[in-house]
């Protein structure tokens, strides 16, 4: 599943998708009329959906809208051409403010801007400055270890472990999250049991009987307790802020 992330285990064909599916989503979302089979203009719930489709048609991958969401604004602010006007009205295309959506570009890109500086200290750590070809072998070996590492969140879900993962409505002031328990995990995706919320905080085991999957990058370990007073419901020790704020980070 792509992560959303920019780098080496984004394969070439993938990252090609990726960059066609933006490019058609920029001119969807500014020069076509975003409207349904019947006509319609979506909903925000509905078109989120549509969005999810189109991806999967293009690269036969899924991803979580909030991956979707902030790829998009890393693909479009990392442009020459990406004015501070197209930067204000993709903001508000994708309900975030100007702050929120640099703040998504300055986080995701991050990493890359380190990278120079971690290469370096490296390096310099374990004395491999003396020649440009050593340089050179040794970029090359922490690039290969860098793709075998995963990601902190995702080194830790395990079968039977309980987990949180974000609406994509979901906010930092009013957080909205999902609670599943991990059944198998298998290519960096999990099968999810879904916990329903009954009550405030209060969650219960439903069995739907669908096939419930996202990826590793989305989840993040919860706690919840067994609540004495009502039988096979489960009190979530976790905040839902905590959990928003961990999936956001992780992104």
């Amino acid at each position: 599943m792509f992560s959303g992330h920019h780098s080496p285990q984004v394969s070439p064909m993938l990252t090609f998708s990726l960059s066609f599916f933006f490019d058609c989503l920029f001119m969807f979302c500014f020069f076509v009329s975003p409207q349904n089979k019947n006509g319609d203009m979506y909903t925000a719930a509905a078109f989120s959906a549509h969005m999810k489709s189109v991806l999967f048609g293009l690269t036969g991958k899924l991803a979580s809208v909030n991956v979707l969401r902030s790829s998009f604004i890393t693909w479009a602010y990392g442009k020459e051409d990406c004015t501070d006007a197209m930067k204000n009205s993709l903001a508000a295309a994708l309900r975030h403010s100007r702050d929120q959506a640099q703040r998504t570009y300055d986080r995701r890109t991050a990493n890359e801007k380190k990278n120079m500086a971690v290469g370096l200290a490296r390096r310099c750590a374990r004395g491999q400055l003396d020649s440009d070809s050593d340089r050179q072998t040794e970029d090359e070996q922490e690039e290969e270890e860098d793709q075998d590492t995963p990601s902190s969140n995702a080194a830790s879900i395990k079968p039977g472990q309980l987990v949180g993962l974000v609406d994509d409505s979901s906010t930092s002031t009013q957080p909205r999250v999902w609670i599943g328990q991990v059944q198998s995990v298998a290519n960096r995706e999990a099968s999810l049991l879904w916990y329903k919320k009954v009550a405030a905080n209060t969650y219960k085991l439903e069995l739907t009987g669908k096939d419930w999957q996202e990826s590793l990058d989305s989840l993040v370990p919860v706690e919840m307790q067994a609540k004495k007073d009502a039988s096979g419901t489960y009190k979530l020790l976790t905040s839902p802020r905590a959990i928003h704020r961990a999936v956001m980070d992780s992104h």
